[in-house]
């Protein structure tokens, strides 16, 4: 489950068959259903739950017994890597996982904003002066925690802990040039292929699609986009996203949830 995931989401994660394997952007269950991933775990799997040169890149750190939390060289590579996705941004803390990250901002009261992949469509971006949170494109039992400071007063932040397990550096590490390739690619006119199945439905900018009916709605729509085959974000608040993969078939099948309020 993703970092301080509410109850809600959880409780609806819970009418998912058992998952015997991910990849791409598709999940397989135990019952033979085959699952198009449009929650993408909040974007920290915008590159699919199986990203070519992942496993391998994982198999050579762990093969070195790099897996406890010591300083490596792959912890500079990572901060170099933020500072090309972020370049406005002077400084980062890092933390062994996203929920320490958190835990840490919220033990000094600090106001922060949430900075996900392709977060330039979404409304309610973080000002130029805005400390934040970075999810990164890596899911969360492999991504340490990030925070950003885009101005030159880094608050002093109480102990971040050990330092972040060269596993988890590397791989965010490679993760990051993964992503900017993919949002260098993206074209409008491939998201806009969705339009017409989502009206009444959701609203889309970018590859995010906000829901526009009820909240109280929402476990009516999660759960007959399940039966379809469709996984979509199980929280409301957070947008579920167009995978980079998909058929028309399948996407088709976003029109065929019914738009009817209880």
């Amino acid at each position: 489950m993703s970092p301080a995931q509410a109850p809600s989401e959880a409780r609806l994660l819970g009418f998912l068959p058992r998952i015997r394997r991910a990849r791409g952007y598709r999940l397989y269950a135990e019952n033979g259903l085959r699952l198009l991933d449009l929650w993408a775990d909040g974007g920290r799997t915008v590159l699919g739950r199986k990203p070519e040169g992942r496993g391998r890149l994982a198999k050579e750190i762990i093969d070195k017994g790099l897996v406890s939390g010591l300083p490596s060289p792959w912890e500079g590579r990572l901060l170099k890597a933020l500072g090309l996705l972020f370049p406005k941004v002077l400084s980062f803390a890092l933390f062994s996982s996203e929920t320490e990250a958190r835990a840490a901002l919220e033990a000094e009261k600090l106001e922060f904003a949430t900075e996900r992949p392709f977060g330039e469509y979404l409304i309610g971006k973080r000002g130029e002066q805005d400390r934040f949170l970075a999810i990164l494109p890596l899911e969360p039992d492999f991504s340490p925690g990030v925070i950003g400071f885009p101005n030159s007063s880094t608050p002093l932040l109480r102990a971040h802990g050990l330092p972040i397990s060269p596993l988890k550096a590397a791989l965010a590490a490679r993760s990051i040039p993964g992503y900017m390739r993919m949002r260098a690619s993206s074209i409008e006119s491939r998201w806009a292929k969705v339009d017409r199945h989502i009206v009444g439905l959701f609203s889309r900018s970018g590859p995010w699609l906000r829901p526009i009916y009820p909240e109280t709605e929402h476990e009516r729509v999660f759960r007959e986009a399940l039966d379809l085959g469709l996984l979509i974000s199980p929280e409301y608040h957070t947008p579920s996203m167009i995978p980079a993969d998909f058929d028309s078939g399948e996407i088709a099948l976003l029109g065929k949830i019914s738009r009817h309020v209880s």
